[in-house]
C-alpha cells in the first residue's frame, strides 16, 4: 500500500498541539481600557428662605416664613439691645440726680442752726423781702431788684443768725474751691471798706478835737 508523499514527509515536523505558548504567534489581546467612575455628589440644595414651616399652638396651626423669622428676630433683637443700652443710661441718670439731692440735703441740714427757730424767722424773712418789692415796686429795675435782695439779706441775718453765718462760711468754702479769685477780691474790698471807716472815725475824732480846741481858743482869747 502506498502512502501519499504529503502525509508521509518525514523531512517536515509534525505540530504538537502542546506546544509553548512563546512558541505561538498569537496576536496581542489589548485589554480595553477601564472607564474612570466619577463619583457625582449630590450638593444638598439650599433651604429656600420662602419656605413655610408650621407649628401647631394650643391645637392651632401656624404658618411661619423663614425669610420672615429670621429678619424678626433680627429686629427684637436690636430693639431689646438699645432698650437695655437706653435702661441703663436712665438708671445712671436717676442714681446721679438722686445722689445731687442727697447732697444737697445733706448741706442744708449742716447749714441749719438747731438754736434758731426757723419757722417764724423764715415767716419774718419773706416778709421782709416781700415789703422791699413793695416799696420800690414804681422804681427802677436796678433798685427792683437789690431792695428786696437787700431787705432779705437783713432779714435773714437778723431773724436766723446761726444760720446765716454757717451759709457764709459754705459760701465762703465754695468760693475758695472753686473761685479763688472772687475770693480775694471780697477780702480786698472788705478790707477798703474797714480802712475808709477807720480813716472816716480818725477824721471825724480830729474834727472834732480841732473844733473843741479853736472854741476853747475862742473863749481864751474873748475872756481876756
Amino acid at each position: 500500500m502506498n502512502i501519499p508523499t504529503s502525509l508521509n514527509d518525514s523531512k517536515k515536523p509534525s505540530r504538537s498541539f502542546y506546544e509553548q505558548e512563546d512558541d505561538l504567534n498569537l496576536s496581542p489581546i489589548v485589554e480595553a481600557p477601564k472607564e474612570s467612575t466619577i463619583k457625582s455628589t449630590k450638593q444638598s440644595e439650599p433651604e429656600s428662605t420662602n419656605e413655610l414651616k408650621s407649628t401647631f399652638i394650643d391645637g392651632y396651626k401656624i404658618n411661619t416664613s423663614n425669610f420672615l423669622e429670621k429678619h424678626f428676630n433680627s429686629i427684637r433683637k436690636s430693639i431689646i439691645t438699645q432698650f437695655d443700652i437706653a435702661n441703663a443710661e436712665l438708671n445712671n441718670i436717676t442714681a446721679a440726680s438722686r445722689n445731687e439731692i442727697n447732697n444737697l440735703y445733706s448741706n442744708l441740714v449742716s447749714v441749719y442752726d438747731p438754736k434758731d427757730e426757723f419757722i417764724p424767722g423764715f415767716i419774718y424773712t419773706l416778709t421782709s423781702t416781700l415789703t422791699g418789692s413793695i416799696l420800690v415796686h414804681n422804681r427802677g429795675l436796678t433798685l427792683r431788684f437789690l431792695s428786696p435782695l437787700l431787705l432779705a439779706s437783713l432779714g435773714f441775718k437778723f431773724f436766723l443768725p446761726g444760720t446765716f453765718n454757717n451759709t457764709l462760711n459754705v459760701v465762703k468754702n465754695w468760693e475758695a474751691e472753686f473761685h479763688p479769685d472772687l475770693l480775694q477780691s471780697q477780702r480786698n474790698l472788705k478790707k477798703f471798706l474797714i480802712d475808709s471807716e477807720n480813716q472816716l472815725e480818725d477824721f471825724g475824732k480830729n474834727a472834732n478835737q480841732s473844733l473843741i480846741s479853736t472854741i476853747h481858743d475862742i473863749r481864751t482869747s474873748l475872756t481876756k
